[in-house]
Order: C-alpha cells, then structure tokens, then sequence
C-alpha cells in the first residue's frame, strides 16, 4: 500500500536489462487495470496501480515479459462494503410449539434479495463459518478450507490484514493460460440462456447411414390438457433445439419429422449434466458420541416420512399460459353440445365448416378457409391432437370422434420460426391424454424431465390449543427456511418438539451488489 490511494507493485527479475514489462489486473477473466514499464538495468520496474481500479474482493495482478507471455502472479485483497443487516428474536427461550418472531432490520432502504434458515445446532451440524460474504469474496478464490473466513471481514486491525495477507500468499493458487487472456474480449456459451422456458436439445441422424443429418425439420410436442408445440430445423451438425414455455415436471414428449422424412431419427439429449463437480466432500467421521444423536435424527426421519409426507411433497405450481401457442382460436366447437356422430368425417362436414374435407383414390385431405382473403388454402393444414401433429389424415378420419371434447380452428396463415402454416385444426381429447391414438412408425415418444417445480417448505402451524395438543408428533429439526423474505419486516414460525439450541441465518444481496448477513440464536426448553 502506497498509500490511500495507490498499491505500489514491485517487480525484480534477472533479465539484466531494460526492456518492457506489462502489468494486469484482472478478476473473474475481467481486466480492470493495465500497464506497462520499462525496467532498469538491473531488471527491476514498479507500477503504481490506483485502489479504484480494482474490484472488491480478490484481485489477481499478472505479470508479463517483453514477450507478453505470463510469468508471476499475485493476490490481492480489497474489502467489500457489507449490506448491513440485523437479526434478532422477540424472545431468547421458547417451549415447544411456540411461535417465534424474527425481526430483520437493514442499514439502507436498498433492494435486497435475502434468505433465512432456521436449525437446530449441536455435535452432528455445527454453526457454518462460511457465509456469502466470505464466499463471494474469499473462499471461493482460494482453494483449500479457509478456517473462520469471517475473521478477515470482522476485523480491520494491522494483525487481521497481515493475516489475510499470508493466507493469499499461501493458499491463492496460479491458473493463468496465455488463452485466457488472448481471448478475454470474446464471449462462448456452452449452454445457449433459457429466457423464456426449457430449451430441449436433439440431434437427427439418417437412419441408414447413421450420420448427422442437416436442414431436417422436427416436430416436439408435450401433450396435455395445455400442450406445448415446437418445431425446428436441424444445424449443419444436425442439432436441433425445442424453446418450451412452460414444460414443469415428468412429462411425455413426442417427436417427429414430416411423413414423407420418415428415413430419420431423432435422439433427445439428457436434460441433467453428466459433468461431476470437483468438490471434495470431507470424509464421514462418525465416533460413538454421536450415536445418540443419529439414532434421534433417523427416528426424527422416519417420523416426518411417517406422518407428513404429503405435506413434505408439497410443490408451489407456477402461473401457466393456459392457452394454446396459437392464442385464441377463431372457431371452437365443443362436441358435446352438438348431436355425437360415429365417425370423425361426418363431425368435420356437419359441425366445422371452415375446414373442408376431400378424398382423391382413397387417401384424405383438407382444406382450411382463408377468412381474410375470403378463399381458401389448399394445402392441409396443421392438424394437432392434444398437441400432436397428425400427418396421415386417413388415420385421423379413422379415430372415434367419442374420444374428442373439442375442436379449435385457425382460419389464417401462422409462422412458427421458419415454418409457415395455412390454418390450424386442433382437437383435444378429455384427459389430454391421446386416448388411444395410434402414431405413425416414425414417431417417438420419450419421458423426460422438465423444470423442476419449487418445492413448498412445512413448517407448521400451532395457533390455537388444539392444534398444540395434537398426539402427532413433530421431529423437525429445520425449523424455517424461505428462499425469500423482506428487510425491516417480522418473520414468525413455530417450534417444534425437539428441544435445543437453534440458530436463525439471513444472507443475501442487495441490488447495489452488497452481500450481507446476520445471525442470532436461541433455546426451546
């Protein structure tokens, strides 16, 4: 430290000789200071680097030859500003099934996007030194377990500095290639960003050769009461990629290529990652003091799995687009409000008359009326049940039209992507379900895995007599959690029967890009 304002940086080498030498600093790829010197004679040069110029946190300083290859590198550390953030409850013991309240009072009145969770503290799960601060700005450069990672933000005193300053020196680790800085200004995705829904991955290959296949178009669709719909063209590498809004859960997908591209085949790519993290879990040590404890953390399981399974699978469900990817249709008929016929020819002619139904040497067709243009397109157009594209018409003509509930029409011409459709005729069955529907040879089905849904947290509520009196017992040992809560706003929940030291935790970010957090502990006796 130069001063106030400044880091002076030192650099010797054994060149012997003048010659130019570049200065980086960088953190998280990004390169926030850049600099060059001429050294003495003797292979010596110094920098002057202003404390503005580097980020909160951990900053890594590079240094280069006169060739700009890597030689050396050093950590150094500038403490971040911290959300300030207090945590306190209304009372410090509590008697079982009791409510607590929790007050969270912050410094500013900025934005924050916070969590809390409460637990219970003893010999199995001890209070976590790490937090998001130290995460955010220590640990999560440095390799190695970083012992009280709160001490270097507690404490500003020369001793705490000079600590931080060995524990950088000692366990901040080179990674530097020439690469990543040739290509610092270049930005790769390995995953494309899902803004608007789950983007499913495929690829076609030609089924006799077993190639990729280019330029082939795919049809997926995720059946359902609210169906979802997509078709795209596969790459030169014969990659194709599905956007799906809105497809939460297990769920059945249905994939095809038109029926005159039946040579082909599509494989679906698995939705979770095959890469294995490269944290090392630390070691199981298990000693006969704690034999107690984990025979009351198996009963205290099988007592929770017991009783309030269904509450313990409880899922928040999201607010779905209930209509179909066409918005509103222009004509929809609900079968049941007609007289049923027995065939799916005689529904079409007597009930829909925007679409037109014609047979050439005993093979189907449809027409769809244009009504802006007032004629009508000749082409079939795209014909779904429960979301499915039906290319065989005569199949459809066959299906028992008992089965149907509804028909919607679209008498216009709609693109999808690169895909232009004269007119739609979407049919859904009761459940959503296909009932029955036999597909062409061509045409896959496959679960899958969408979006997973946010799982709704137990926890109790014991607000009146009876309730706190109930015979069904309460083994939680987590008594709050809540991915979401509010600054300067009252949090309550209620204990359970396990008596003990408990722990309340509130960590978070506020919208200036300050991480904080606060803790406070209490009893149930």
């Amino acid at each position: 430290n130069a001063d106030g304002k400044q880091v002076t940086v030192s650099v010797q080498s054994n060149t012997n000789q003048q010659q130019p030498v570049y200065l980086l600093a960088y953190k998280n790829k990004k390169i926030n200071a850049s600099l060059m010197q001429i050294s003495d004679a003797d292979g010596n040069a110094s920098f002057n680097v202003n404390k503005d110029d580097l980020v909160a946190g951990i900053t890594h300083l590079i240094i280069f030859d006169n060739e700009k290859n890597p030689v050396c590198e050093r950590l150094i550390s500038r403490k971040p500003g911290a959300m300030q953030l207090n945590l306190s409850a209304d009372k410090n013991i509590y008697s079982t099934r009791s409510e607590v309240k929790m007050n969270l009072i912050s410094g500013s009145n900025n934005a924050a996007d916070l969590s809390m969770a409460v637990y219970l503290i003893d010999s199995l799960q001890l209070q976590d030194d790490d937090n998001i601060l130290s995460y955010l700005w220590l640990t999560s450069e440095l390799k190695g377990k970083i012992e009280s990672p709160q001490y270097y933000f507690n404490n500003n005193d020369a001793e705490a500095d000079s600590a931080l300053e060995n524990l950088l020196l000692t366990q901040g680790w080179s990674r530097f290639k020439t690469e990543d800085f040739s290509n610092t200004n270049k930005t790769s995705f390995q995953y494309v960003p899902e803004m608007e829904g789950h983007i499913i991955e495929g690829k076609v290959f030609d089924k006799n050769s077993g190639s990729p296949a280019a330029h082939v178009r795919v049809y997926l669709s995720v059946p359902g009461q609210h169906f979802r719909f997509a078709s795209a063209i596969s790459n030169d590498n014969g990659n194709v990629f599905f956007d799906v809004k809105d497809f939460y859960g297990a769920g059945e997908l249905v994939f095809q290529t038109a029926k005159q591209d039946s040579m082909y085949r599509v494989e679906i790519a698995n939705p979770f990652s095959d890469k294995i993290s490269n944290w090392n879990v630390r070691s199981l040590n298990l000693n006969d003091n704690n034999l107690q404890l984990l025979a009351h953390r198996n009963l205290a399981m099988q007592v929770q799995n017991a009783y309030t399974i269904n509450q313990l699978n409880t899922f928040n469900q999201p607010a779905l687009d209930s209509n179909a990817f066409y918005g509103s249709p222009d004509a929809k008929y609900l079968l049941d409000n007609y007289i049923r016929f027995n065939t799916m020819e005689e529904v079409l002619r007597e009930y829909i008359p925007e679409i037109g139904v014609r047979i050439r040497q005993g093979n189907y067709s449809f027409t769809t009326l244009d009504t802006r243009n007032h004629s009508v397109f000749e082409n079939n157009p795209l014909v779904l049940v429960d979301g499915v594209p039906i290319f065989d018409m005569n199949k459809l003509i066959a299906y028992n039209p008992l089965k149907i509930k509804k028909a919607e029409v679209v008498t216009r011409k709609y693109y999808i992507n690169s895909l232009t459709i004269n007119g739609i005729l979407s049919f859904s069955t009761y459940k959503g379900d296909l009932d029955g529907f036999q597909f062409d040879a061509g045409t896959t089905e496959l679960s899958y895995d969408g979006l997973q849904l946010q799982r709704e947290f137990y926890s109790p509520q014991y607000t009146t007599a009876i309730q706190q009196q109930n015979r069904l017992p309460d083994y939680r040992n987590t008594l709050y959690w809540s991915p979401q809560i509010t600054t300067n706003a009252q949090t309550s929940f209620y204990t359970s029967d396990i008596k003990g030291k408990y722990i309340a935790v509130v960590q978070g970010i506020n919208e200036n890009g300050k991480a904080g957090y606060s803790t406070t502990e209490f009893e149930v006796k």
